[in-house]
């Protein structure tokens, strides 16, 4: 599958943060990033053209990243979730978005992304069809 896409990673680690955007950069994603909810909103309102977030569910501050998830995904938006909060793990199933603990290899990221674009593909397609 082509990866020309525009992902958007919403984690406050810095190196996890700065290391998924040398990785996803080097497999031909198109990458942004963001420390927090508040960058995050700024970038999605000058470039709204996202196709995938991924979001670390334990942000610093007021910011959650479920609710972050659940605001994007009711606009529409793709969502991974990730976190290392492995006490995390029930209300990640619950939100029933994809998600991987840390630590985690960036491959199963890829993968799990590449997965959801192409199902998303297929659902466009049929929709395409039933018009």
């Amino acid at each position: 599958m082509a990866k020309i896409c525009k992902v958007l990673i919403v984690e406050d680690n810095d190196d996890v943060r700065l290391l998924m955007e040398e990785v996803f950069d080097a497999e031909g994603y198109l990458i942004r990033t963001a420390r927090n909810g508040s960058e995050m909103h700024a970038l999605i309102a000058a470039e709204p053209d996202f196709d995938m977030l991924v979001i670390d569910v334990s942000l610093p501050g007021s910011d959650n990243g479920l609710d972050l998830a659940d605001a994007m995904a009711a606009r529409g938006y793709s969502v991974i979730l990730v976190s290392g909060d492995h006490l995390q793990v029930e209300r990640m199933d619950q939100s029933g978005y994809p998600y991987l603990l840390k630590p985690f290899s960036v491959r199963s990221l890829i993968e799990l992304i590449d997965q959801l674009l192409q199902a998303a593909a297929v659902e466009c397609e049929r929709a395409a069809r039933r018009a």
